[in-house]
């Protein structure tokens, strides 16, 4: 049993911040049109079954979500067979969902937007077509149930009265069966295959014990061969022996003799090495006494490089200082025009800045600004008086015409007219002094606005003057800051330009004196070297690097007598080795050692061992193979008797299968349309149409009956004649849908035990309205159904109602209140 515990509805349609509770028996939503009683409806729809697939008033679900915010959220308790259950959703605007499930006791089931949907469905145990079309009736939907097609209607009434279980069990079993029949087709083909691998693997039985005879007698005769050549092996080995002892002999004066070689090479190749590097002594001596002379020159040049170097630096600060005495005399000429410049502003500033400009142009367009507007007002105010007057003077030909008074009716006299004449015409007066004030005044402001409009102007040609006196003070303080950073002698920025030029003077004509002592210096050096470098730098690089060339030159001529004892001394070990090698050849050929017949042995004796290692392998291999061939023997028979108890086993299962095809296609027919089906339309029909005939009675319609038939045809009567649905008045169609939604509402309340109707009193009269309200108390007083909640404009279904909310919309906001009954 279903039963709704209370919703909070946040953002929804037109609902800010609304929580409804919704205890037993029968609840009432009323409100004027539009003030969002059908907004929670929706709420508990969407709360119940999500978004996707849910048909909403909105073109889409964005569209739910309250105008002005970001996000909506739905939170639903509701009972289910005795658990208690929470669920949230929150849609964010753009689409993206979050839902929660939670059950007391529980926890969190799932919090994913679709799990949710699938768990709530499985916990009410009802789908969501069936919820709608039972559960939940919408405004204008209340005769859907008997207008739609007889085969559309016969579905929806057998999913209310849950018959659509029994035959999607009926057309699932039909599944199983063709499953099990599957089964036992298979089962079938594999007892055939078992039966023939049977009859194959006998046959490799036979096959194998023949092969294991053949085997042993080859083994046989391989063993014979083994140990004959067993020994024609060991008689090669000796010899064998006898000639790996003299390869060792022969191999060590071989290796002696090559060692010998190795050093004659050497001690060669180091006399000829030596005799390279005496030569390059010799060379070295005669390139030393050429350079001598030239590397005297380099303590000069070095000499000369450095002045070269300090008159550079001292040229720099020349030129520097005469940069100086440039922007000297640049500074006096931007300071001169600075004054005549700011002499020409101050007629019109205070100052000669940007910002004083801005604040006094400010000032005259408020008051420019000001003046207008007062003209402007003052020319309306003209505007105004002319029109009063051109509008008296009209009343004045107006009354001239007129016979009779237009107020009281009475006859004109002349003098009547003449008095009101005078009287207008006095007013005119007035109103022309007023004028000629007004006219006056404005002449006045125009004049002060043609002073302002002047100054403004003045301003506005002298702006380009105070922006290039702004810049020329940026420029002298640029200027001003270059010269003392390059002349920290002169203080701040702030010095006087004469005190600065006297510095300047001074310190050149120093810089000029340290110049010529330079001078002086780099002649006496040009006569002492005999010329004048044209480039000295390079050559003062070349000479030092001419002077490592001689220091290494010097140290190499120095080890021409040691190289030449070097030498003396290599030929005498030389010439040892020489008589060593000799004697070792010697030796060599007296020791008769023969590399071809040790070469032959070593072959045959290879051949003889691969031989024996193969007949080995062969032996070993048949051995082996034999052992495999009993054991594939062994394990034939052992998957022969397999197969055989599989063969039992799979007659054991043919019958089981078999036995469970019967019994399902038994069980099948059970809930088929002519078995559980067929006995709950019969026994449940006569009470739905028993109910509804029950509920149409009382609206006091010339329909004597409802029916429904085993096969949910409904049908209609009229003095005992059957009708069609459609013949029915729109009146008679709400009557006889209520009284079927309410018969089937009582059928469902074991499942779920609610029903919210919108506007069920929508097309029907007074008359019919209070009867409604009848069947709707005697619906609530049977207590079949524990919750009904009715969404209506109508105050007279507050009658039937155990509570009662008053929904209204303030502001474009719904609000919902209770009210005490």
């Amino acid at each position: 049993m279903i039963i709704l515990k209370d919703i909070t509805i946040k953002n929804f349609l037109s609902h800010e911040n609304t929580r409804i509770s919704f205890p037993l028996g029968v609840i009432a939503l009323v409100g004027p049109n539009g003030s969002g009683k059908t907004a929670i409806m929706d709420a508990i729809i969407h709360s119940l079954l999500g978004f996707r697939g849910v048909r909403s008033r909105t073109s889409s679900a964005d569209d739910l979500i309250r105008f002005g915010a970001k996000s909506m959220e739905l939170e639903l308790n509701f009972e289910a067979y005795g658990k208690e259950y929470n669920l949230n959703w929150r849609r964010e605007r753009g689409g993206e969902v979050n839902a929660r499930l939670q059950c007391k006791g529980v926890g969190l089931i799932t919090d994913s937007a679709t799990k949710t949907v699938q768990e709530v469905s499985k916990i009410i145990g009802i789908d969501k077509d069936t919820l709608l079309s039972s559960v939940f009736i919408r405004q204008g939907e209340i005769t859907s149930l008997i207008e739609e097609e007889p085969s559309r209607r016969k579905e929806v009434i057998g999913r209310i009265l849950g018959l659509d279980r029994y035959e999607k069990a009926y057309e699932k079993m039909r599944e199983i069966i063709g499953h099990l029949e599957d089964m036992k087709k298979n089962t079938d083909s594999e007892a055939k295959r078992i039966d023939g691998s049977i009859e194959v693997l006998k046959k490799r039985l036979d096959k194998l014990s023949q092969d294991i005879k053949a085997y042993q007698e080859k083994l046989t005769k391989r063993k014979d061969e083994l140990n004959s050549k067993l020994m024609e092996l060991k008689s090669l080995q000796i010899e064998m022996e006898l000639l790996d002892g003299m390869k060792k002999m022969y191999d060590e004066l071989r290796e002696r003799r090559g060692r010998i070689e190795e050093n004659m090479k050497r001690i060669e190749e180091s006399l000829r090495e030596l005799k390279g590097k005496q030569d390059k002594c010799a060379n070295a001596k005669k390139r030393i006494e050429v350079m001598e002379n030239e590397i005297s020159r380099i303590p000069l040049l070095e000499r000369y490089n450095e002045i070269c170097y300090e008159m550079e630096k001292l040229n720099v600060d020349i030129k520097s200082l005469n940069e100086n005495f440039s922007k000297l005399r640049e500074l006096e000429d931007y300071e001169k025009q600075l004054a005549e410049w700011s002499s020409e502003v101050l007629k019109y500033l205070p100052e000669p800045s940007m910002e004083a400009l801005k604040r006094l142009l400010e000032t005259l367009r408020n008051s420019e600004k000001m003046i207008q507007d007062e003209i402007n007002e003052k020319q309306r105010e003209i505007g105004e008086r002319i029109g009063k007057i051109n509008e008296l003077k009209g009343h004045i030909k107006h009354i001239e015409k007129l016979d009779i008074c237009p107020v009281c009716k009475t006859k004109l006299s002349n003098t009547h007219k003449e008095h009101v004449k005078t009287e207008i015409l006095m007013e005119i007066q007035k109103i022309e002094l007023e004028l000629k004030s007004l006219e006056e005044h404005v002449q006045s402001l125009s004049k002060n606005l043609d002073e302002v409009k002047n100054k403004t102007k003045n301003l506005s040609d002298i702006t380009s003057k105070v922006r290039d006196i702004e810049n020329l003070k940026s420029l002298i303080s640029r200027v001003r800051g270059e010269i003392t950073r390059s002349n920290p002698e002169l203080g701040d920025v702030n010095f006087r330009i004469e005190d600065a030029k006297s510095i300047l003077i001074n310190k050149l004509e120093d810089l000029k004196s340290k110049s010529n002592a330079c001078g002086s210096e780099l002649n006496n050096i040009v006569k002492s070297i005999g010329y004048e470098p044209k480039d000295p730098k390079h050559e003062l690089k070349s000479l030092r690097k001419m002077l490592e060339e001689y220091n290494n030159l010097r140290v190499e001529a120095e080890r021409y007598d040691e190289f030449s004892k070097q030498i003396d001394n290599l030929s005498l070990e030389l010439e040892k080795f020489r008589s060593e090698y000799n004697a070792v050849e010697n030796e060599i050929k007296n020791l008769g050692y023969d590399a071809k017949r040790h070469e032959e042995v070593n072959q045959e004796i290879s051949r003889l061992t691969r031989i024996c290692g193969e007949l080995n392998g062969e032996i070993k291999q048949i051995g082996e193979a034999v052992e495999n061939l009993n054991r594939d023997l062994n394990n034939l028979k052992s998957e022969i008797e397999k197969l055989r108890i599989e063969r039992e086993n799979i007659n054991a299962k043919m019958e089981r299968i078999e036995n469970a095809i019967k019994t399902i296609k038994i069980i099948r027919e059970a809930f088929s349309k002519n078995g559980i089906q067929k006995l709950i339309r019969q026994r449940i029909t006569p009470l739905i149409s028993q109910l509804a005939t029950n509920y149409i009675d009382q609206f006091n319609l010339d329909i004597t009956g409802i029916f429904m038939d085993e096969d949910l045809e409904i049908k209609v009567s009229k003095g005992g004649d059957f009708m069609p649905l459609q013949l029915l008045s729109g009146g008679e169609k709400v009557a006889v849908a209520i009284a079927l939604r309410l018969a089937l509402a009582r059928a469902l309340a074991e499942r779920f035990s609610t029903v919210i109707m919108d506007e069920p009193t929508i097309h029907l009269d007074e008359e019919r309205r209070r009867v409604l309200i009848d069947v709707f108390k005697n619906f609530r007083e049977s207590a079949i159904t524990q919750q009904m909640i009715i969404i209506t404009h109508d105050r007279e279904l507050e009658e039937v109602a155990d509570t009662v909310y008053q929904v209204n919309k303030i502001n474009g906001i719904s609000k919902v209140s209770e009210v005490k009954l």
